[in-house]
This record gives C-alpha cells, structure tokens and sequence, in this order.
C-alpha cells in the first residue's frame, strides 16, 4: 500500500521534485499510511482511513497539532466554494458542511453537516438527501430569535445537469428532528451563481448571496447581486424567504466582473457589509486599479448604500511594507487580488465588536500611476497579506505576512478548476472583540508554489489594537507540508485566555479531482491573550526587513538580482550556501537606508541549487536559487 500511495503521489506532482530540508539535506516528500485514531460515530464509518505523513518528518515534535480523519466527500469539488466551517461558543460545537461521498458514506448530492461537540472525541451527522444534483454546499449554526435549540441552515445551488436551476435552503436541529426545505426555482435561461456564504443572525433572520446572469443569444448579462433574506417561522420550523434584494451594480465592460463577491454580518444583525473586488467607474478611481467595493447596511439589511471609493495608498501600514511606483517613489498604488489566484472564489471578511469591516486582503504594488495600467505590479515583489479593516473615517490596515510561495501554475498541483492556492479564511471570536486572519503557505525550500502548505495565522485585537506573530502551526511537526485545501471556521472558540481556530484540510490516497477525498480536523490552532502585544504583527521575520524578492532571472547563468525592501536604516549582508551547507559566497552591503535596494550578485561557482540568507539586524530571509 505504501508503494501504491507513493507511486501514485510521484505520477501527480512528478519525479523532477528534489527539495533541501531546513537542515540543508535534499530529500523528495514521500507520503506514507498512519493508523487511524478516530471512532466513527455509525457503522459506515468504521473503515480505517489514511493520514498522509512526511516520514522524515516522524522524529519532529508534533507540538500541540492533532489531525483527525472524520468524514469523506465523492470528489475535491465540494471544496470550490462556500462556508463549510463554523462553530458556536455557546455549546463548543464544531461544523463542518460538504458534500458525501467516499468511505464515510452517503452520496455526493447528499449535504453533510459533521459536528463535534469536544474537538474530535466524538462526531454526529445531519444529512440532507433530496432532491439530487445539489452542489457547493455552505452551512452555519443558528438559534431562533436568538435562543432555543441548536439548529443547523444550509444553502446550495441546484443544477439540472445542463445548468444551475434552482437553489435549495435547509434547515433541522442538531439531532436532525424538525427537518425542513425550501427550494427556489429560476426561470429558464436564468443563471445564477450561488455564493452560498449563508449567515444566520441572533434576530432570527438569515442572509445568502449570490450573482444573478441573464442568458441570452450571444451574451450573458450580469444584473447584480441578490441578497436572500429569510426570516424564522416557529409555526413551520423553516426559513420563510422574501423576494431576494436586488442590489445593481454597474460596471465598465473592460473592468473586472462582480465576483468574487463576501458579505458579513454584526452578530445581532444590526450592520451588514457586502464586497466585491472591481471599479465603478472611470471617475472614482483614487486607486486607478480595481479594489474592495463595499456596500453598508445599517438597518438589518433592508436599506444598503456604497461606502465611498478610497485611496488605500494613503493608509502608512501599505505604504511601509508595498513598493511604490517606479517613477516617483511617493506614491504608492495598491492593487488587490482575489479569487482564484488567491483563495478560490472568496474574499473572507468579518465584522467586529464595533461594526466594523475587516477583509483579508492580498495586495502588490503598482509599478505605474497611469490610467491604463491597471493591474500591472513589480514582477518581483512578494505578495503581502492585509487585514483592512474600515473606521469611523476611512479605512485602514494591519499588516499579517508576506506570502512565501506563489499560485500553483497548473502543472503540478491543480486540480483542475479546484485550485491547490493559499486559501485565505477570516474569523472572530464570538464577542467580535478579537479578528483572526489564516491561511496556508508552503516554505520556499521545498517549491516556489503553495504545493506543500502549512497552516499559518495572525491574531489581532480591536480593543487594544494589538496583534500576535505570524505563526506556523505545522512547520516542525510530522504534518508539515501538507494541509491541502484548508478551511476555517468563522468563529474562534475561546476557551479561558485561549482562543481555539477550528482548521480542517483534505487529502486523498489518489490525489486527483474526481477520487474522494478524506476531511481532517487540526486541532491545536490557537493563540494565548497573553501572545498580543504592541509590536507583535510584524511577523516572524523581523521588524527590519519587509520583503524580499526571489532572485531574478532564475535560474541564471551569471548575474542575477535580489530586491529587498528595508521598513528602516540596518546594516545588510547576503550568504549563500550550497546543498551540502558549505558557504560559497558573502558580501556585506554596509548600513543602507530604508526603502528598496536592488543586490546584483555574480557567483562564480558550480551550477546546482544554493540557498541564500538576506541578514538585516536581526532579521532573516531564506530562499533558493539556482545556477544553470
């Protein structure tokens, strides 16, 4: 079985994968079976299912992670879109909603919400069965005007087979009693993507959203979005749905379409947000490049009006960790990216205890401040992680991380349209007093792409302002590199100073889109009240270097190039090691100044792979190269 799982994991990612482990050894990422430490909660279940292991990972400590197996999906698809993942402070339950499949049971039109109410101890089901061809499910908890029992509602769109027509809204108690559908039609040659970020609210209200398309001969028409909005009925036990709101947006056709698009709500439902990345017009552009475009509720979603377009170059945390532009270094251009180059369809974001926005948000800097360069960046700068959150005047920003690898390229990790990406989540505790930012990254001595992500996170508290270190919960473990398709729940539980951020990934013994896949919860992705501190949010790398380039070309034959931006005045040096951790290169630049610098280096050495560190004070910066 071994031989099997390994041969078939080398067909996918391919042979050419030789990867310097932190202690400088290269070695290739073999995967291996560990037995199974979950009980399943029904008959179905009781299979035993596959952990996949880095075996040179099994003498690391695994710290406080845990992985648990708990349910199966037919395919990867049911990770494309949705909120899968929530959990409720109240009873400490956790839920995960997908689509069956696989050894776990059920069918993959079944929606399945999973539950576990100690972390993985024991786990119980509610399963939604009819009518087939349900899709991309999404799901959270809620209690009827606030109290009562503990019920889940789902929503997902439903396709014919030709076409999306219909989408259907659930609801039942956690013990699966009171069970209840709705399920609306669309008229013919009407599309509508379903975002199926369903919410639920303490007022006994629930939010959906979606895109609307027209089909017509030739074109298809995008009208805007629709909000679904359900109110309790105690009498049915159901959701009764109003006409959806219409909330029209207009778009110049050479600017980007609505979606991704994200909504959050105020736990009591008093301010709702909803967002989509794109221009309004020619004429509101302080960016001139696309951004978040928000619209506000402030009375339970009945009225909605546009927060005004904003200049987010002017917000001094972007300003000190993005380039500006190349022609006149003070002006700084933002420019935003979403969905599928990022995280697969969402733009995450949640409202604190002030009712206010936060949106994780992926940003490089424009290299030109003309009207049409839209979207072009420096080929070289890293991409930075946000959190922008709005105020009483604005906006603004903390910085969270600077990514470490890039998008799969589609020739090694895509599952087709299911992107292997770093899958960006946002949480908050359940008071909204503290707003957590995660996602996956892969470390760059194993590939330049997010192919073999840990599981990373940042905390930050909006009472006091203060924020935690980027921290890796995998890096070190024996789980390290393989957090595939990660989702996070929308809530933190907190439990004492601790708060805990359910995570779960998938994995699959055939690593192909249509096989099924195994849903793992991690346990273990938490941070302690006394982790917060005033300097804490500058990430692990430092409060010196901001970021650093890859080196560029590479490989290279001869002279190559390192960009790396300074947040102030430090003395900078370079190192380059080969694989056998001999040092071949060194050069001391002396105290350079804050800002960007350009290194231009010429190694007269073998042609193979190097290492290279970017030391600025106590900050340190690893990646590779390679000379050819």
């Amino acid at each position: 079985m071994k031989k099997l799982l390994l041969f078939l994991f080398i067909s996918i990612i391919g042979m050419s994968f030789l990867f310097a482990q932190r202690n400088t050894t290269p070695q290739l990422k073999n995967l291996i079976n560990r037995p199974s430490v979950f009980q399943a909660d029904n008959p179905v279940e009781q299979s035993f299912m596959p952990v996949l292991i880095n075996p040179s990972n099994l003498n690391k400590t695994v710290k406080s992670i845990d992985i648990i197996p708990f349910s199966s999906s037919a395919n990867a698809y049911t990770m494309f879109s949705g909120n899968h993942l929530t959990a409720d402070q109240t009873s400490g339950r956790i839920m995960f909603v997908h689509r069956g499949g696989g050894p776990y049971g059920n069918i993959s039109s079944d929606i399945k919400c999973k539950m576990t109410p100690d972390w993985g101890l024991t786990f119980d089901s509610v399963v939604f069965t009819s009518p087939a061809k349900k899709r991309y499910p999404g799901g959270t908890f809620f209690r009827k005007d606030g109290g009562g029992s503990l019920r889940v509602a789902v929503s997902c769109p439903i396709t014919s087979g030709s076409g999306w027509v219909s989408n259907g809204f659930y609801s039942a108690k956690i013990d699966g009693t009171e069970a209840a559908d709705t399920v609306i039609n669309y008229p013919a040659s009407t599309y509508l993507y379903h975002i199926n970020n369903v919410i639920a609210l303490g007022n006994g209200k629930l939010y959906d959203l979606g895109e609307r398309m027209y089909i017509i001969p030739g074109d298809t028409v995008r009208d805007g979005l629709y909000i679904h909005r359900g109110n309790w009925n105690s009498t049915d036990k159901k959701f009764n749905y109003a006409a959806p709101y219409h909330l029209t947006h207009l778009f110049s056709k050479k600017q980007p379409p609505v979606q991704p698009v994200g909504h959050a709500w105020a736990k009591d439902g008093s301010v709702g947000y909803v967002w989509f990345n794109g221009m309004d017009s020619l004429g509101a552009r302080p960016n001139k490049s696309t951004q978040p475009l928000v619209y506000k509720s402030t009375d339970g979603g009945q009225v909605w009006s546009m927060m005004p377009a904003y200049d987010f170059g002017s917000i001094q945390e972007i300003r000190n960790y993005t380039w500006h532009v190349l022609s006149d270094t003070t002006i700084c251009r933002p420019v935003f990216f979403y969905g599928y180059t990022i995280s697969d369809g969402d733009m995450p974001g949640v409202v604190d205890a002030n009712g206010n926005l936060h949106l994780a948000v992926t940003i490089q800097g424009g290299y030109s401040n003309n009207d049409d360069s839209l979207g072009y960046t420096f080929t070289y700068e890293p991409t930075k992680i946000f959190d922008l959150y709005t105020t009483a005047t604005g906006w603004n920003a903390k910085y969270v991380d600077t990514l470490a690898s890039g998008v799969d390229d589609g020739t090694h990790g895509s599952w087709t349209t299911v992107q292997l990406d770093h899958r960006i989540h946002m949480a908050r505790s359940d008071d909204g007093k503290v707003v957590f930012t995660i996602w996956s990254d892969t470390h760059p001595s194993y590939s330049d792409m997010n192919i073999f992500p840990d599981i990373k996170a940042l905390g930050h508290n909006i009472v006091s302002d203060e924020c935690t270190l980027s921290k890796d919960f995998t890096v070190g473990t024996a789980y390290e590199g393989l957090a595939l398709f990660i989702t996070a729940s929308d809530i933190a539980l907190k439990e004492g100073t601790t708060y805990r951020i359910p995570v779960t990934y998938i994995n699959s013994p055939y690593l192909t889109p249509d096989s099924m896949v195994i849903h793992n919860l991690v346990t273990g992705v938490q941070f302690d009240e006394s982790e917060f501190g005033p300097n804490a949010g500058i990430s692990d790398k430092g409060n010196t270097i901001v970021s650093v380039s890859q080196n560029y070309p590479n490989p290279f034959n001869g002279l190559t190039n390192i960009d790396v931006s300074l947040l102030r005045q430090e003395v900078l040096s370079i190192e380059v090691y080969n694989l056998m951790g001999q040092k071949v290169y060194e050069k001391s630049y002396g105290k350079l100044s804050s800002g960007n610098h350009r290194l231009t280096l010429n190694l007269n050495v073998n042609k193979g792979i190097y290492l290279y560190n970017i030391k600025a004070g106590d900050s340190l910066y690893t990646n590779k190269m390679t000379l050819q």
